[in-house]
């Protein structure tokens, strides 16, 4: 259960971090 766990988290954190990417740079071609 941990091992399984642990990994969605870093997954979940990933594709936080690449939609945070991809809103920067929709802000900064917009501006």
């Amino acid at each position: 259960m941990d091992g399984s766990f642990e990994v969605e988290g870093r997954l979940y954190i990933s594709i936080a971090e690449v939609k945070n990417e991809v809103q920067v740079k929709i802000l900064m071609t917009i501006l």
